[in-house]
C-alpha cells in the first residue's frame, strides 16, 4: 500500500463462497495502512465474492479507509450486482463521501496525483 501506484487494494480477502474461503489477515493492520497512505479498498459486487462483506467494510470504515466499488463484471447483465456493494456500504453507514465512485473528476484525479 506504500507503493505510490497503488491506489486500490482490489479482491482484499480473495475469497470464492463454496470454493475458497479468502485469507486471514490482521485486518485492523490492514486497514490502518491503507487508511495511513491513502489506498481504498475495494468493495467487490460479485455475488460469489462480496469482498470486503458486511463483517469487514465497518472495520475499515472505523479505520478510516476509502472505498472503491467494484462490479468484477464478466457480462454487460452483471453490472446490475453494484446494487451488492452499495447496500453493503450504506449498511456499514459508510458515507458516499469516502466512496471513489462518488467523486468528481477533479476530485478522484486529485486523489490519484498525490498517491505518486
Amino acid at each position: 500500500m506504500t507503493h505510490p501506484l497503488v491506489h486500490v487494494l482490489a479482491h482484499p480477502r480473495g475469497r470464492v463462497a463454496g470454493r475458497r474461503p479468502g485469507i486471514e489477515a490482521r485486518w485492523t493492520d490492514v486497514f490502518a495502512a491503507a487508511a495511513e497512505h491513502g489506498t481504498a479498498v475495494e468493495v467487490n459486487a460479485y455475488p460469489d465474492r462480496q469482498d470486503l462483506d458486511a463483517t469487514l467494510i465497518p472495520e475499515a470504515a472505523r479505520a478510516g479507509c476509502l472505498f472503491a466499488v467494484g462490479s468484477d463484471a464478466h457480462a454487460p447483465h452483471h453490472l446490475a450486482w453494484v446494487d451488492i456493494a452499495v447496500a453493503h456500504l450504506v449498511r456499514a453507514g459508510v458515507p458516499p463521501a469516502r466512496v471513489l465512485n462518488t467523486w468528481d473528476l477533479p476530485a478522484l484525479v486529485g486523489w490519484l496525483r498525490r498517491k505518486r
